[in-house]
């Protein structure tokens, strides 16, 4: 059975800020990660920051092309669109990390502790983590550990019943039951 695995994010520490304060729910990207949803997403802020700050759970993983994404999303993204369009010029695809159950570490890890204590580096979009890096780097994870699997907890300890915007239609988005 393959081992479950998180995703490390690098954002901009203004787009950190914002995940963690849940005004921006949608982060942006050109390459989709592979994970499924409600794989655990922890948080790192580069530069001048350069630490991990926080964690959140995907909760859906959205593939368009840029001008239907910001159609659907943009209003969630945290920035305008003239930023959008300047990230994404050129490309055919783009994805949204919908995010929920953000939260800030008691303590960033800094850059340095990446290296010297977790022999991880950040990647300049994203990498992914085991199970077992993801308790090591955030103790606040532990509790995964001692009630049952990852994958278990993951998505019903995040995942809101009724997400924060609509579908589109404008209808409220439920959760599926199968997570209630």
């Amino acid at each position: 059975m393959d081992e479950e695995r998180a995703v490390l994010i690098s954002v901009r520490p203004r787009y950190a800020e914002a995940i963690l304060a849940q005004d921006k729910t949608v982060e942006l990207r050109r390459t989709r990660p592979n994970v499924p949803t409600g794989t655990r997403v922890i948080l790192y802020s580069s530069s001048p920051v350069m630490a991990v700050v926080g964690t959140a759970t995907l909760r859906h993983l959205e593939q368009s092309t840029p001008a239907d994404l910001w159609d659907r999303v943009g209003s969630f993204s945290g920035i305008s669109r003239v930023e959008f369009d300047d990230y994404f010029q050129g490309a055919t695809r783009g994805f949204g990390l919908h995010l929920a159950g953000a939260a800030r570490l008691d303590s960033p890890v800094t850059l340095e502790e990446l290296r010297r204590d977790h022999d991880l580096e950040p990647a300049q979009s994203f990498r992914y983590l085991t199970t077992a890096q993801v308790l090591r780097l955030v103790p606040q994870a532990s509790s995964y550990a001692t009630r049952g699997s990852f994958a278990e907890h993951r998505v019903r300890d995040s995942w809101p019943r009724v997400l924060n915007h609509g579908d589109d239609l404008g209808r409220r988005v439920l959760a599926p039951a199968r997570w209630a």
